[in-house]
């Protein structure tokens, strides 16, 4: 008699796995987030910096910040293509 198991079933302690794996991620990106926010509020000098077509000058807090973020943004692109990629099984 089947015991009505499919293959796309998650198998026992799959998701007690992934669920360490999410908080794992989480604990790393928390970690790495007050790092870059240490490192950003202790340089908090002014520093000129030259665009493609003019030079600005903007404190470092903010240049620090806004590279933390583009960084994020394309990590999370990657990893969503990543994903949309995946064979199907």
């Amino acid at each position: 008699m089947s015991t009505g198991t499919q293959e796309t079933d998650i198998p026992p302690g799959a998701a007690a796995a992934r669920e360490r794996d999410r908080r794992a991620r989480v604990i790393a990106a928390s970690i790495l987030g007050g790092l870059l926010l240490v490192f950003a509020v202790l340089n908090l000098q002014t520093v000129r910096i030259h665009l493609i077509v003019t030079t600005v000058h903007w404190p470092l807090i903010l240049v620090i910040a806004v590279c933390g973020l583009i960084g994020a943004a394309l990590t999370w692109l990657v990893l969503r293509r990543r994903a949309g990629r995946a064979p199907s099984s």
